[in-house]
Formats: structure tokens, C-alpha cells, sequence
């Protein structure tokens, strides 16, 4: 059945490995699983099946059921049964001593099971199957699917987390590339896949999933803004994007000067047909680990309000990085740039001189949309880490999921992330419908109150797990301070609530927010 099975994908093979019980009938000469049971974990690009002997307390064979496993904890699975799809299956996995013979038994049993008289499941046989590619096989990334680049990205979370590389945004970019993960939302004029937002939402919500700092490691990022320029040194920065082998910071804040970017110092200065740029920039992430970097300074020739933007090589001449360090997200670096009457050539201008605060505008409302997707995926995995922990945490003889004040916070806030995901979706569709000032109140509210929700739901898994959610051997802790930054970084909380209230009930109060006291 596999083999024709695989004869229907071109291009692939279909591997299948099975492995059974001991004392399972339906397997005489094995392979057999190791003596503490089978691998139950869930791997991306990956198939389980499980088969299991229904059998009555009185020791009558009903028969024998398959079904497909979805996750697996530390003592639970969850599985789909195909006579039943849409019903939620979990099984607690126990594991006995056969009476017999010289060799354990594994059991599924429904959790809170009181009934002597239920059904006995044994477990007798794994089926793993994968679907690899023939070593001539190219990747055709523009084909993909949500789904699959998703299974891909699991894929490669596995390998990098074994290197201890998961954090590492230029290894995720390089590797990355052969599903087309550096390109996906680059439009197919500069060699990407021209995904939209709705669909590059989900992609950020599951980079989430397994860290916060994944959230620079998809699409462009900030090397979008390329795409409105029209020269060598954009195309060429565009294509070792898409290759993987670029990798774009963003300098805009400034001592002085972040969400009032009317107090930016550095300036630029027209010299002949190029610019001398001069200023100093601060609290700016990833610049040891970019190779270009999108400089924002006050415009040459536009009036003091109006901002110009700069690609630039990290390695440009008189451009000096400024180290600092950061409480969280470091998988990249923090700090700032220093450059003192630097001069940059014409082909280093997005778009036109004066033209960085509407660049600006359309960038962030994209950038902060897809942030807090990646945060909302933060959270989420949070709480099924949490319920996990519920389960298998045992505290005067039971578990400490019996203590329903522990189930409340898992219930509240994946209710929470959900809407929160619903409205990210809206925001999605009026932005990729070109509707950006219906999509501007959503972004800004949903980067507020995404993020909060996330880190609600983070702290309270990492309360749920006692001392060791404060420690090293869980990532929770990691998880709550890296949504500490993100409450800051690309739009504080604050701020993206103040400007929902302008967006909805007028200017004024944004004016009354920061006029100075003087007037």
C-alpha cells in the first residue's frame, strides 16, 4: 500500500519504519521498540500511526484500532481517530511489567478513567512514515504551502535546536532558503514568492511558537523597503536576501528621540549628487549579526520634519557599530550605529529625499502586524506547555491540574490569544487590500494588546511550573523577558494604545497627549 502510494508523488520517496511489541501478534520477527516503550514524539515532516488491541476486561479481542498521533507530553498523548475526526482523543501512556513474560507492556488510558470494567488498549505497533525528496530533487519554494513551510520550519527548528543554533537569525536565513523561507512575502519581481499578509501571519505565528527570536528569521524583514529602490546595490542586497545570505538591521531610534522621531539628530547633507550623513543612533538590535542596515536621518533638503532613509553595507566606510546589551531577545545584538560626516552615494536612497516618514509609515504598520502574530504564537505554546505541566505535576498523590484555580489562566488567556489572532486577521485582509488606514488602529491595537496577552500567558506558566519555570531546564522564563522587550521594541504598549484612541475618537487627544505644558 505505501509503495504505491509513493509512486504517486513525483520526485519523492515515501520511508516508512515500523516498529511493534514484544509480544505483539502481529509481528514475528520484529524490529521491536526499545524496553521502555516506543518513540511517541511528534516531529515535523513526519507520520505516526498507532495501532492498539481493544480488549474487554474479561480478556476478549475486539479487534484492533489505528490512529494518526497529533502531540504527545510527557504522559499524554492526543490523537485523531478516522471514524471520528472532529472529536478530541488524549490517552495517558502507561507502562507495566507483562505478567507473562520478561518484558513490559504499553497501555493507552483515558485520563480520570473510574470504570474496572473499561476497555484494555494495548499498544502492539508504530508506523513512522516520511515523504523525502530524491537527492536530485530540487526545492521549488514558490509551490509551497502555508502548511508545508510550516512542516519545513519544524524541520529545521529540530536541527538547529541539536547544534544549539536555534536563535541564530543568519543560520535560520541561510538554511532556510531551499523552502524559500528568506522570500516569502518579496514580490516575484525580486526573486520572492509574493506571499500576503494573511498568509505570512501564520508563518510568524508559528516561528513563534518555538521562539520569540524567530521573528526576524522570516520573509524580508527589514530589508523590505529595498523593493522601492531601483538600483545595482538594491538588487544585488535583495538577492543575497532571498539567498539567504543577507541579513537587514534597522537604525531609527536615537538617544533622545524614538517614538518622537521629530527629535532625530543625525542629519543628512547633500554633497554634490550623494549625501554626508552625521549623527548617532542607540537601541538598535541585530547590527552585529547584519550585513546592511536601513539608516533613518533627517532629510538634506526637505523641511526639519521630514526624514530620508539610507541602505546601506554594515561595512560601509565610517559607519561604527556601538555596542549595548539587552535584558532579552538576543539572539541579535543591541546597541547603535556612530558615523560622523560619512558620505553615502545616491544609489544608497530609498525612494526620494524627505521620503522616510511615509517608507516608515507603510514598513511598521506591516512589521508590527506580523511582531505581534510571532507573539501570539509565543503565548500560545506557552499555555500547552502549561497544561503539560498540569498533567504530569504530581502534589500530595495527584496532579496539580485538580486545582482548577490553575486551569483558569490557561482558559482565559487562550480565549485571549484567539481573539487576538481574529483581529490580527482583519488587520491582515484590509492591509493586503491596500486599506492601510483601516488596517493602522488594528495593527497598532493588536501589537498592544497581542504582546500583553502573550506575556499574561507566559508568567502564568511560568508560575504554574514553581522554581523550575524560573530556571534554565523549561524556556518560559526566556519567553516572559523576550515579550518584556517586544512591549517595547517596534511600538511600545503605551504609545500603540494612545494612537488607537486617536484613530478612533480624533486627534485631539493625541494632541493634547504631546503638546508641550509651555502652550
Amino acid at each position: 500500500m505505501f509503495g504505491s502510494i509513493s509512486d504517486q508523488i513525483p520526485g519523492h520517496e515515501l520511508q516508512v519504519e515500523i516498529l511493534s511489541a514484544r509480544n505483539s501478534t502481529h509481528s514475528e520477527a520484529g524490529p521491536y521498540w526499545p524496553d521502555d516503550g516506543p518513540d511517541l514524539r511528534v516531529t515535523g515532516g513526519e507520520l505516526k500511526i498507532l495501532a492498539y488491541t481493544v480488549t474487554t476486561a474479561e480478556g476478549n479481542v475486539l479487534g484492533r484500532h489505528f490512529v494518526l498521533l497529533k502531540e504527545c507530553g510527557d504522559t499524554q498523548i492526543r490523537v485523531l481517530n478516522p471514524g471520528k475526526p472532529m472529536k478530541d482523543y488524549q490517552f495517558n501512556v502507561v507502562t507495566r511489567d507483562s505478567p507473562d513474560a520478561n518484558l513490559k507492556q504499553v497501555f493507552l488510558e483515558s485520563p480520570g478513567r473510574q470504570s474496572k470494567n473499561a476497555l484494555v488498549l494495548e499498544l502492539n505497533t508504530v508506523f513512522k512514515i516520511r515523504v523525502d525528496r530524491h537527492e536530485n530533487q530540487s526545492v521549488c519554494s514558490s509551490g509551497l504551502t502555508v502548511d508545508q513551510v510550516k512542516t519545513a520550519i519544524d524541520q529545521l527548528a529540530a536541527t538547529l535546536a541539536v547544534e544549539d543554533k536555534l536563535t541564530s537569525p543568519r543560520d535560520w536565513r541561510r538554511r532556510g532558503a531551499s523552502f524559500g523561507l528568506p522570500g516569502l512575502d518579496l514580490p516575484t519581481s525580486a526573486g520572492g514568492n509574493g506571499w500576503n499578509a494573511e498568509q505570512m501571519l501564520e508563518i510568524f505565528r508559528h516561528a513563534g511558537r518555538y521562539n520569540l527570536n524567530l521573528r526576524d528569521v522570516v520573509g524580508g524583514a527589514h530589508g523590505r523597503p529595498a523593493v522601492k529602490m531601483d538600483s545595482a546595490i538594491a538588487r544585488d542586497a535583495l538577492k543575497q536576501l532571498v539567498d539567504g545570505n543577507a541579513y537587514f538591521a534597522v537604525a531609527i531610534t536615537e538617544e533622545n528621540a524614538g517614538t518622537d522621531t521629530k527629535s532625530m539628530q543625525s542629519k543628512a547633507e547633500k554633497d554634490g549628487e550623494g549625501f554626508r550623513l552625521t549623527g548617532t543612533k542607540l537601541w538598535n538590535a541585530r547590527l552585529r549579526q547584519a550585513t546592511h542596515v536601513v539608516l533613518y536621518t533627517s532629510s538634506a533638503d526637505g523641511s526639519a520634519e521630514d526624514r530620508s532613509a539610507f541602505l546601506l553595507p554594515i561595512n560601509h566606510p565610517g559607519l561604527e557599530i556601538l555596542d549595548r546589551y539587552a535584558h532579552g531577545l538576543t539572539g541579535n545584538s543591541f546597541g547603535g550605529l556612530k558615523f560622523e560626516n560619512m558620505y553615502v552615494g545616491p544609489e544608497h536612497l530609498i525612494g526620494k529625499d524627505g521620503g522616510g516618514g511615509d517608507l516608515f509609515d507603510e514598513h511598521f504598520l506591516y512589521w508590527r502586524l506580523m511582531q505581534a502574530a510571532a507573539a501570539i504564537g509565543c503565548g500560545e505554546q506557552a499555555l500547552e506547555i502549561m497544561a503539560e505541566r498540569l498533567r504530569s505535576r504530581h502534589v500530595f498523590g495527584a496532579p496539580i491540574g485538580r486545582f482548577t484555580h490553575l486551569q483558569q489562566p490557561i482558559g482565559e488567556n487562550l480565549t485571549k490569544l484567539r481573539m487576538a489572532l481574529a483581529l490580527a486577521k482583519e488587520a491582515a485582509r484590509h492591509y493586503d487590500r491596500g486599506d492601510f488606514d483601516a488596517a493602522e488602529p488594528l495593527v497598532n491595537g493588536i501589537k498592544a494588546e497581542g504582546v500583553e496577552i502573550a506575556l499574561t500567558a507566559c508568567d502564568e506558566a511560568m508560575r504554574a511550573h514553581g522554581a523550575l519555570g524560573y530556571s534554565r531546564e523549561v524556556d518560559l522564563g526566556d519567553r516572559v523577558r523576550d515579550l518584556m522587550g517586544l512591549r517595547i521594541a517596534d511600538g511600545t504598549t503605551d504609545v500603540m494604545r494612545m494612537t488607537v484612541v486617536r484613530e478612533n475618537y480624533g486627534f485631539d487627544f493625541w494632541g493634547i497627549a504631546v503638546r508641550p505644558t509651555s502652550e
